[in-house]
């Protein structure tokens, strides 16, 4: 049940402005982290420290619009790639990877794991919530990802885990949209409400679930807002009368604030779209992203290779010194016998 879910506890807030707040601040934290990482690498590597200190105050980095616009892109790309899939990965796995995705991003950034991973993560992990069961290097081969994403996923499944708070379950809008068109083709009597009604207002909330409706409204809100929307000319005074004599009548006190939702939601909704970015306006994005990313969750930077030698030299170190103890402990219970 939606009122007993992590969901309305965790990820439901009071406005736009709040989510808007905490987006930008792990944008800046990001930034932050970032400059640090080559600020740390310029003053414990004499080989980084000529690079590193001038790539700590020269980068470019993305704007937080720019960040939200290539999150918009693999949003409006998780449908098409579960479409690679035969039989196609049901629609409940597309809306719940799809929700996912939003929620790392809401604590996660890209600059440390960018969407072109993350978002492979994200439906591979929905596979699983949705009991959509698929071995990884099944789901890698069939989504024709590249052979690292596999690794990727193997090595940073726990981290998406904690990013997401540990809250898995996903209430979407679309099995109460069908619930709510039964229910008013029921209401309006014998002739009912064409199907193709219900499925305009499906389209309708594909297209808002890569918004963030779901951070600000419970799935049942949004789903009504959605057949409100979606409603044909010949149908808006029958399903205002379902509201009025049904809905409303049954809680009278909430009719209020029920209205200003079916309101709101639109508005928010379509004020929120981010246009396709064109090819070449992606490109350039994720030129600039990798430009900027943190150097320490980039396998192919140089601060990366040399903070992987510096561990590898530790890890060299501990193991000598290690074998050198127990070969002193073993000499020493040596001469003890000998002694003896």
């Amino acid at each position: 049940m939606f009122h007993t879910s992590s969901q309305r506890e965790h990820w439901l807030f009071r406005t736009t402005a709040d989510i808007d707040a905490q987006r930008r601040a792990t944008h800046a934290a990001a930034i932050e982290e970032v400059k640090q990482a080559y600020r740390a690498d310029a003053a414990g590597s004499s080989r980084g420290s000529a690079e590193s200190g001038a790539a700590a105050e020269d980068i470019d980095f993305l704007t937080y619009e720019e960040t939200r616009q290539i999150i918009a892109h693999y949003l409006s790309t998780v449908s098409d790639f579960c479409q690679r899939f035969q039989p196609n990965l049901p629609p409940r796995v597309v809306a719940t990877a799809t929700e996912y995705l939003k929620r790392y991003y809401f604590y996660g950034t890209v600059l440390t794991h960018p969407p072109s991973l993350i978002f492979a993560l994200a439906i591979f992990f929905a596979c699983k919530s949705e009991d959509q069961i698929i071995s990884l290097s099944e789901f890698c081969r069939i989504g024709r990802l590249p052979a690292t994403t596999e690794t990727f996923i193997r090595n940073n499944e726990l981290h998406f885990m904690q990013t997401l708070k540990f809250h898995f379950t996903v209430h979407s809008p679309f099995r109460p949209l069908r619930g709510f068109f039964i229910d008013a083709s029921s209401f309006v009597g014998p002739t009912g409400l064409p199907d193709s009604f219900h499925k305009a207002a499906a389209t309708v909330l594909w297209r808002w679930i890569k918004t963030d409706v779901l951070f600000t409204h419970p799935p049942s809100q949004v789903a009504l807002a959605a057949l409100v929307h979606a409603a044909p000319e010949e149908h808006k005074a029958d399903l205002d009368r379902y509201i009025t004599d049904k809905l409303e009548a049954t809680d009278p006190e909430r009719a209020p604030q029920l209205r200003a939702a079916l309101t709101a939601i639109p508005e928010q909704a379509e004020a929120a779209r981010v246009g396709q970015s064109s090819p070449a306006e992606h490109a350039r994005l994720k030129a600039r992203l990798q430009a900027c990313r943190n150097p320490l969750f980039d396998p192919e930077s140089d601060v990366f290779k040399r903070q992987k030698e510096d561990e590898d030299r530790q890890r060299a170190a501990k193991r000598k010194r290690r074998d050198e103890e127990w070969q002193r402990q073993q000499d020493s219970q040596l001469k003890s016998i000998l002694g003896n």
